[in-house]
């Protein structure tokens, strides 16, 4: 087995139609604070867990639990609705969007389920309190937020992959790769 490691995450994609909506949003909030940087389109997702040095041999064993993780959950709603800022809106680092309270419990049993799986396998645990959010954009040094260009958002969407992703970083920002994908379509009966 390999010692090779690779910075990873597990995450819940948005379909294009949700990225559409946040790449309006950022083209505008891009605007008030040219200083941030903003996620591209492309990059923009759920993230459920992070992996600093992920066990480049275990991809396999990971697509296995998030094969099986997705096979207990069907596509659901969410409306994203909420800005916030870690760790402030007055000493901001991230900025980001959050979702609805109801989509917001079914991504926490998600997340959930995978950390289940990652705790089965003794792999790297985060830390760190879960809040589902969609990053949008990143200060080098906090930053007070005194507003944000739009401030009520009420976009509705469906979320229907889990992917496990490889982030490598550049000298232009991260490049991420598909590793894993999964429809989240639940258990599928005998007809």
């Amino acid at each position: 087995m390999s010692s090779t490691t690779i910075r990873s995450f597990v995450a819940l994609d948005l379909p294009s139609e949700a990225q559409d909506f946040l790449e309006e949003l950022i083209n505008e909030e891009k605007k008030l604070y040219p200083q941030a940087k903003w996620v591209k389109r492309e990059q923009l997702h759920l993230t459920l867990h992070f992996f600093h040095a992920f066990p480049l041999g275990e991809v396999e064993e990971m697509n296995k639990i998030l094969e099986e993780v997705s096979n207990k959950f069907t596509a659901f709603p969410v409306t994203l609705e909420k800005w916030g800022a870690f760790p402030s809106l007055h000493r901001a680092r991230v900025v980001w969007i959050g979702v609805d309270r109801e989509g917001e419990g079914k991504i926490k049993s998600i997340r959930e389920e995978v950390e289940k799986g990652i705790a089965a396998k003794g792999w790297e645990r985060e830390d760190r309190e879960f809040s589902p959010h969609i990053t949008l954009a990143r200060f080098r040094s906090p930053f007070a937020l005194p507003s944000l260009g739009v401030e009520n958002i009420n976009f509705s969407t469906e979320i229907k992959k889990l992917v496990f992703y490889q982030s490598t970083l550049t000298p232009r920002g991260s490049v991420y790769q598909q590793l894993g994908v999964f429809s989240l379509e639940g258990v599928k009966k005998n007809e």
